[in-house]
């Protein structure tokens, strides 16, 4: 599917455009249509950005509802995009039906090309970003082709390739999971260990930093940490809970059950708190409350 994408570089445009922005204006002027759209539908997918990221998901899956109308209204090349976008907001929030079906809507629009869908980077970006979101969501529903077309190891060469700090967390981030869920546990510390070293931000890699302080190695905490702690100082409760959930996570690695415990109930009070549902489970487990968080998984597969 993905054959010869080493050979497509990022556009010049895309690769200094967006240096010293924030995270979620670098990653909206790389997706931003080639033409002419409505300067509505592209405002709210620059809210969604902060919105979801920032905890709000109400506020995201409403802008995001908005700018998907739009573009499918248009018939814009960037109706790819408005899917994937979506079907992440979706997924964090616990509807993994309505994900699977934007994703899969968003392949089947791909392959049919009943839009004008763009060239080059563009299309390989709308690729891995998709794919990030389609692996936990298949994995979780068990849908054998959200994770086939999702799965292939191409674009892991291709994120490595362009070291674009967004396109590269997340997709690492899914295909460790996708690795942990099939119990190639080399494959997935190789990854891992691939992944800590080139990654120097964690804005919208959150969970990939939790993964590092559940899973890493231990050589790779001391510069993880560092990096968490900087992401995590803006007033936030909510990136709080996911500094939270890192320090749980290295108290356990520490055997201090009582600050792990500590830490993973205040992460998940606030995970409770803002709808966040396999976060909130998580932080149940790092604060050693196996059962409880078993209970709070969905139960979908």
């Amino acid at each position: 599917m993905v054959r010869g994408l080493l050979r497509h570089r990022l556009p010049m445009e895309s690769r200094t455009k967006g240096r010293g922005l924030p995270a979620s204006r670098r990653r909206t002027r790389i997706f931003s249509p080639t033409k002419p759209m409505t300067s509505s539908a592209i405002g709210k997918g620059r809210h969604r950005c902060t919105a979801l990221h920032d905890g709000r998901d109400k506020q995201a899956l409403e802008l995001l509802e908005q700018a998907l109308e739009t573009f499918r209204t248009l018939r814009s090349g960037s109706t790819a995009v408005a899917l994937i976008n979506l079907a992440e907001a979706c997924y964090v929030t616990g509807d993994l039906p309505r994900a699977a079906a934007l994703l899969h809507e968003c392949y089947s629009l791909q392959r049919t090309k009943r839009v004008n869908t763009s060239p080059g980077a563009f299309r390989f970006l709308s690729l891995l970003a998709a794919a990030a979101v389609a692996i936990p969501v298949g994995i979780m529903l068990a849908d054998d082709a959200l994770l086939q077309v999702g799965s292939d190891s191409s674009l892991l060469d291709v994120a490595f390739s362009w070291r674009v700090h967004w396109v590269l967390g997340p997709i690492i981030e899914a295909f460790c999971a996708l690795y942990e869920f099939q119990g190639h546990r080399e494959r997935h510390d190789t990854l891992l260990g691939q992944a800590a070293d080139p990654i120097t931000t964690l804005d919208i890699s959150f969970d990939l930093g939790i993964r590092l302080a559940r899973l890493g190695s231990a050589h790779h905490l001391p510069r993880i940490s560092a990096l968490m702690s900087r992401q995590c100082s803006v007033p936030s409760p909510f990136c709080q809970a996911y500094k939270d959930l890192f320090d749980a996570f290295l108290a356990t690695r520490r055997r201090m059950p009582r600050r792990a415990r500590e830490r993973g109930l205040h992460a998940a009070d606030e995970f409770r708190r803002v709808g966040r549902p396999f976060q909130h489970a998580l932080a149940l487990d790092a604060a050693g409350l196996h059962q409880e968080a078993q209970a709070r998984r969905p139960r979908l597969v």
